[in-house]
């Protein structure tokens, strides 16, 4: 079902102060004479005169019933409090049981609206609440909030992000993804110490990462990919957010080197520096990623832990050339991506000792040496992206031997020799290998001779390459050339007067021989 209309801010912010008590949760046996309270069920059913309902998902929501028992609506087992309001879409997943103020995936609009200080949960994503959000974030400065999630992605909130972080010390979420937010990260972000996720992707912020932020050592997650920040990647990064899980900063304009305090990041499983203007060596240290370096041993989930339950981690990745969201699977996935930047020197071999890893892009930079011949040790690699760097030598033996690698692009380097014989590699199409000098299956059949076949400079990799019936250049030349000499001699005597007349002629002497006969 989708719920979807125009709100106006004064609703809405009704609906927030129902969470007043909304939150003070118990596991007593419930009081079964509490009913709703009678000026909530008004609340709720003006509410419902605002909203959509095709489905009639609402048709219990009546001025006679108990609004405790209706669809979506769950009441504290103490006071009789409308706590929680589940109305989300039945077109996406289901809400988390410990999800409070669950209102996404609708079609509200306008402004967000203030808050209660004793809401603890609120998710407001995948609507159409549009405009600043100064008035959200900075109403009532001096008082302490109780907020601990904020979601509010997918949305169409613009202007800068408000400096007012300072009254809001309990946020251990924040998801601003696909907004159209613009101007710098504040400096009082820095102040939420409690902070586990920072979620701010597809944005428009511009500036540096704020060095306030290096005291929000409890962070587990931050994704600022798809901006336009620009700058160093700040060392202490490594140093002091020393229980990464997740680094995105993809698509921004970040320069200067990788730096080697990343290193020490020994729980990172996911790494995504890629489109950016970073230079220099890939850091030698790298096999320090110990997260990398172990294969996942069981299914736990990555999450982090509010007052009142814990919430999945979730992001987007590039994988395999696709774009792919991970929420609950995400603590099985490892990877690493650094292309379309501007890295040179060789490819660090210690980095083959991530076994644990699963994605390794390192594709459309300046690249140079040859593949580590170790690369075959790192077992479950599902996806290698290399290429469009200058890379030579031949293809190390030992990569026929990654048995769960479904995804390879070694094209446009300066790779020579024999495609190593594998079921692996041979399943993959001409296009992993095209611009280079390889040969052998996919590209070519060998020779009965086990030699190089010999590739036709004016041939692209990947094109066939055969012995078959070869054109003898000289004898076509000649005869074209008679051809057209002849035809510009015949066609000026037949279009002219005197070869018109011999013409005539011939043909009444013919006529005349023809009759006496």
């Amino acid at each position: 079902m989708k719920i979807g209309g125009v709100m106006g801010p004064i609703t809405i912010t009704f609906l927030m102060l129902l969470f007043l008590e909304s939150f003070i949760l118990s596991f007593s046996t419930r009081n079964h004479n509490l009913t709703c309270i009678q000026s909530e069920r008004q609340a709720l059913l003006r509410f419902k005169h605002y909203l959509k309902d095709p489905s009639n998902r609402l048709a219990a929501w009546t001025k006679d019933g108990d609004c405790c028992k209706w669809d979506g609506i769950v009441c504290s087992n103490v006071t009789g409090h409308v706590i929680k309001l589940h109305l989300r879409s039945y077109n996406c997943e289901a809400p988390q049981r410990s999800k409070l103020g669950d209102l996404s995936s609708n079609d509200f609009r306008g402004p967000i609206p203030r808050l209660s200080s004793n809401v603890i949960a609120i998710d407001i994503s995948k609507n159409s609440m549009s405009g600043s959000t100064s008035h959200f974030f900075c109403y009532k400065v001096n008082e302490l909030m109780k907020l601990e999630v904020l979601n509010l992605g997918d949305n169409l909130l613009s202007g800068e992000i408000p400096d007012c972080w300072k009254k809001r010390p309990r946020l251990v979420g924040i998801k601003f993804c696909s907004n159209n937010f613009s101007g710098k990260i504040p400096n009082s972000i820095g102040t939420l110490t409690s902070l586990q996720s920072l979620h701010i992707p597809n944005n428009s912020l511009v500036g540096e990462i704020p060095s306030s932020l290096k005291n929000c050592s409890e962070l587990l997650t931050v994704d600022f990919g798809a901006n336009q920040l620009s700058g160093d990647i700040p060392p202490w990064m490594g140093e002091r957010l020393s229980k990464l899980i997740i680094l995105s900063l993809h698509t921004n304009k970040f320069d200067g080197t990788i730096p080697e305090e990343l290193c020490a990041l020994s729980s990172l499983q996911v790494l995504d520096l890629s489109h950016n203007s970073l230079s220099s060596d890939i850091p030698s240290c790298i096999n320090n990623l110990s997260a990398m370096a172990s294969r996942n041993k069981s299914g736990n989930k990555i999450f982090y832990k509010t007052s009142k339950g814990s919430f999945f981690e979730n992001i987007i990745l590039v994988m395999k050339g696709r774009v792919v969201g991970y929420s609950t699977t995400l603590k099985l996935v490892k990877t690493m991506d650094l292309s379309d930047n501007n890295l040179s020197g060789e490819i660090p071999e210690k980095v083959t000792t991530l076994a644990g890893l699963q994605s390794l892009n390192l594709s459309n930079n300046l690249l140079v040496g040859s593949i580590p011949d170790n690369i075959g040790a790192m077992g479950v690699l599902e996806c290698v992206d290399l290429s469009a760097n200058n890379l030579s030598g031949e293809i190390p033996e030992s990569m026929s031997e990654l048995s769960f690698l479904s995804y390879l692009n070694l094209s446009n380097n300066k790779l020579t020799g024999k495609i190593p014989s594998g079921t692996q590699l041979q399943s993959f199409t001409a296009a992993s290998f095209l611009g280079t000098k390889l040969y052998g299956p996919p590209l070519t059949t060998e020779s009965r001779t086990s030699k190089p076949v010999p590739l036709n400079p004016s041939k692209s990799v990947g094109e066939n390459v055969d012995d078959g019936p070869k054109v003898d250049w000289f004898y076509l030349c000649v005869e074209f050339g008679f051809l057209f000499g002849f035809l510009g001699v015949a066609g000026r005597i037949m279009f002219s007067e005197s070869w018109d007349l011999c013409i005539f002629n011939f043909w009444k002497t013919f006529k005349k021989i023809w009759w006496h006969l």
